[in-house]
């Protein structure tokens, strides 16, 4: 990282509490659904120029979850895809995420974090479109990141479909 500055990971274990949730099936057009979860990630800090080493040092990642099922229909994909042409639902999954750093269990000091790069509370916010179909599930995703205002990004920052 520079300046002597070493962040060595410990105790990530990837657990989300509670559990995040994606879909809960069966699904009908129109449902909706929300869900709060977060995650803690453990780290030891040694940044000399702040006089520190070893210390602990957290990530705490929250995730707002907003889902729909904003629309039905068919879909057309390439012909290398596993499914060409399915009847499908198209889901919405808009997710927001803000991040917040401890030192020491307190809320890491603006100082430390401008030193790394890093801002308290930094929120994204990302758009999901999946395509599932009831026989072969998720065949195609779509991604978008947000503006200030929530509007999609273009173009998309990531989009799939499953091939053969």
């Amino acid at each position: 990282m520079g300046n002597g500055i070493v962040l060595s990971t410990v105790d990530y274990e990837n657990a989300w509490t509670p559990k995040s949730l994606l879909w809960k099936f069966p699904i009908v057009y129109k449902e909706s659904y929300t869900s709060e979860s977060a995650i803690k990630e453990s780290f030891k800090l040694t940044a000399p120029p702040f006089g520190l080493t070893n210390a602990p040092t957290d990530r705490v990642q929250a995730v707002k979850q907003q889902g729909q099922v904003v629309g039905w229909g068919k879909l057309i994909l390439p012909s290398d895809a596993k499914v060409v042409t399915s009847e499908v639902l198209l889901l919405k999954l808009t997710t927001t995420s803000t991040l917040t750093y401890f030192l020491n269990s307190n809320p890491a000091p603006a100082a430390l974090l401008g030193g790394l790069g890093l801002t308290q509370g930094e929120t994204s916010t990302r758009v999901y479109y999946y395509f599932f179909s009831k026989k072969s599930g998720d065949i195609a995703t779509v991604i978008f990141e947000t503006d200030a205002a929530g509007n999609p990004k273009l173009p998309s920052g990531q989009a799939y479909y499953l091939t053969k």
